[in-house]
């Protein structure tokens, strides 16, 4: 080998470079490792969501309701966010779900957005008056796939009239037991439409009344929002989330905003339609109007939901907690010990010889003034008896023993 200036050296006749070498052959580790770093980041999107949703929940804003399950298994979430230390009697009920298909991902992440700020106490006022529930997955199974059906290959959006779906049978109980004011179902447009693209719709309803009432709502979030209040036509699908229940006597909006449209603007619309839907529910005199089935609605069901917590303990030293008791029950153990009869066992301990005691080992020095009798479980804690009998070779006995 001879160097070549600085940066070469020669192999035989042929001067190659010093560091071209160690960055070939290094590329694919530091590939590799790269990669590695690169996967927990790049996780299934369901995961991710729930992730936030366990976020969530240790804020004292928010409670999980029980999770559904969807076709395959996963965990349909379900929690309700509100200001629990007022009185939840009065309140606005509003009931949110997104994700009924998979692959519309922004509503799902503008609802798990907007709930963070509520959790986090952005708006004390809309906690103090109104409690939203939320299910946020409705699709768990599509949502992780980035596919607009479910698992079975349904539609859950076309299956609120048969309810054959798991998914839609869990909201479907979350809307039989919260009896809301107001629904809101978060879609958005994945390919041009001729309809406006940010848009809330509002159904036909059962009474003319209820009608009007669901369309002055509409209208204060388009003037609030970057949305466009629509009049559903009555010759549309009924089996659809929104015209299901409002054909049942529930206000139920459909939101959706358009393709292409950037996840900020996208975020901004729902969360303006939904905190301005609730703000109005929380103040209008005319519940019975625009939702006549919330009247039917029985506190007791979901109190335990509602009512105030006891204030959490002292945060308590586990190191010391532990030592505490360890503490308590040595105590109590000698204390039993003490306590007992005092009766001498006639086992020995394995330390030493099993033998009979003769009476010439009463004329022992070692033994004078003594008499030798078996170690027992008490008087094996005693120092001084056990030094006294633990020297076995000093000790004499008598012969034959």
């Amino acid at each position: 080998m001879r160097p070549i200036g600085n940066l070469e050296f020669g192999i035989g006749n042929c001067p190659v470079s010093r560091f071209r070498p160690f960055a070939f052959s290094r590329l694919p580790f530091f590939a590799t490792f790269l990669l590695l770093l690169a996967l927990p980041s790049c996780g299934n999107p369901y995961d991710q969501a729930m992730r936030r949703v366990r976020a969530l929940s240790n804020s004292p804003n928010v409670r999980l309701i029980p999770f559904g399950k969807s076709h395959e298994g996963r965990a349909i979430p379900a929690f309700v966010v509100s200001d629990f230390k007022v009185n939840s009697q009065k309140k606005a009920r509003v009931l949110v779900c997104a994700g009924q298909h998979g692959d519309e991902r922004n509503p799902v992440w503008s609802v798990l957005s907007l709930c963070g700020k509520l959790a986090s106490g952005a708006r004390p006022d809309t906690l103090r008056q109104c409690v939203i529930v939320v299910a946020p997955i409705v699709n768990p199974d599509g949502f992780a796939r980035c596919r607009r059906l479910n698992a079975h290959g349904r539609d859950i959006n076309r299956d609120w009239a048969a309810l054959e779906t798991p998914e839609a049978r869990f909201v479907h109980r979350l809307v039989k037991i919260w009896r809301p004011h107001v629904m809101i179902d978060a879609h958005e447009w994945t390919e041009p439409t001729l309809v406006p693209g940010n848009e809330i719709e509002s159904p036909p309803t059962a009474t003319r009344a209820q009608s009007a009432a669901m369309l002055i709502l509409a209208r204060g979030v388009e003037q609030r929002s970057a949305l466009v209040a629509v009049r559903c036509n009555p010759g549309g699908n009924p089996s659809l989330f929104h015209r299901s229940y409002a054909a049942k006597g529930y206000a139920a909006f459909l939101v959706e905003t358009a393709a292409g449209a950037s996840y900020e603007s996208k975020r901004r619309a729902y969360g303006s339609a939904i905190l301005t839907v609730a703000r109005a529910a929380a103040e209008s005199r005319a519940r019975a109007v625009f939702a006549p089935e919330s009247r039917r609605f029985c506190l007791s069901l979901v109190a335990p939901y509602l009512e105030g917590l006891p204030p959490d303990p002292l945060p308590v030293n586990e190191g010391f907690a532990l030592a505490l008791v360890l503490a308590v029950g040595y105590c109590l153990l000698v204390w039993v010990m003490r306590s007992g009869p005092r009766e001498a066992d006639t086992r020995w301990s394995r330390r030493f010889r099993k033998c009979e005691v003769a009476a010439e080992v009463a004329c022992d020095p070692l033994a004078s003034g003594h008499s030798l009798r078996p170690l027992t479980s008490k008087s094996w804690i005693n120092r001084r008896l056990r030094a006294r009998y633990a020297p076995a070779a000093r000790l004499r006995l008598a012969s034959g023993s």
